[in-house]
């Protein structure tokens, strides 16, 4: 059953009222036949909505994929293209294939047709990934990042793919971004090209939850470009609340919580499924959840977005969520 969160919104009147929001699951990076996929489109909409998912963006290298040429019942598809030269950025909500060959090019031309964009798996290949090679760097600094004109809605800090080899994504780019009020949200996905690759399940190991009270492609676009989701590989979000300072946040599935503020230090660590925090000095705050894994690794994780405190009220209950099981973690000790 779906986890139900009421937002309350706070009004310049005395008057408030509250609406229901629900989380639906989302992947926003998978690919097909369109490219080097080895499903028809139609088919990886099946399998992801036999696995829950309300949600789907194929992003297929350098084509579109129109979204009524795969949407099924009970299935939100959405027009996307995984952009590829030296670099891979997800366009989603196009009208019309991308050529591009910079990250500012492709922001532009996204931008230009209203989309929204995002910058993959931008990691170090690490020296020997046997038995899953990784043939090209896709590293990007932050000074590369920071360079960009404002316009690139989030960072792909989780893809499963690369995950999988050890090559992830470094933390700390993330966070020295939002240092500098770069509104960039952080998200998990698959990366998906066939159900397995060599004995492993490649296939619904990383996905958001978007909040909204709405299923429909203009919700869903606005909840993305606000930061109403968090990231998982399997712990979920019951409930996570703002209310003035203070962060309160619940998982019926993880065991441990961990706060992060400014440049990426840690403020608080809980050995519990139920945590808040209350914030002083922080320009932002965000939130990691974690599980026991297996033996103390392997370990599924949520991740919100980062909360910022100098924002104009606006949602009282802003629910950002993310957590993840990567370098951010392993510097605070967490793995």
């Amino acid at each position: 059953m779906k986890n139900l969160i009421l937002v309350t919104f706070m009004l310049i009147s005395i008057n408030a009222f509250t609406q229901q929001y629900t989380y639906y699951k989302a992947q926003l990076h998978c690919h097909s036949t369109n490219s080097d996929g080895a499903m028809s489109p139609q088919t990886v909409a099946k399998e992801y909505k036999a696995r829950g998912y309300e949600i789907v963006c194929l992003t297929d290298h350098n084509y579109m994929t129109p979204d009524s040429t795969y949407a099924i019942p009970g299935l939100l598809t959405i027009s996307s293209e995984e952009i590829t030269f030296d670099r891979h950025m997800n366009g989603w909500f196009l009208n019309h294939t991308v050529n591009a060959t910079t990250p500012q090019a492709a922001i532009d031309s996204v931008k230009a047709q209203g989309g929204l964009i995002q910058f993959n798996h931008p990691v170090n290949s690490p020296s020997s990934s046997f038995p899953f090679p990784i043939n090209e760097d896709y590293r990007y600094s932050y000074q590369q990042f920071n360079a960009l004109n404002n316009g690139l809605n989030m960072i792909e800090v989780h893809n499963a793919s690369t995950d999988m080899v050890g090559a992830k994504f470094k933390m700390s780019i993330w966070d020295s971004l939002l240092m500098q009020n770069r509104k960039i949200w952080g998200t998990a996905t698959d990366d998906m090209h066939k159900l397995k690759m060599y004995g492993i399940k490649t296939i619904d190991v990383g996905w958001i939850m978007v909040l909204l009270n709405t299923l429909c492609r203009d919700s869903v676009k606005a909840a993305m470009e606000r930061g109403d989701f968090y990231g998982s590989n399997g712990i979920t979000i019951s409930n996570y609340t703002v209310n003035g300072n203070t962060i309160s946040v619940s998982s019926p599935n993880a065991k441990k919580i961990i706060f992060i503020g400014d440049y990426g230090k840690k403020l608080a660590e809980v050995s519990d499924s139920t945590a808040s925090f209350t914030r002083t000095t922080q320009k932002y705050v965000r939130i990691v959840l974690m599980d026991k894994g297996f033996l103390g690794i392997r370990k599924k994780f949520a991740f919100t977005q980062p909360k910022f405190f100098n924002d104009k009220p606006m949602i009282a209950d802003k629910t950002n969520t993310a957590s993840d099981n990567d370098e951010s973690a392993n510097k605070q000790g967490n793995n």
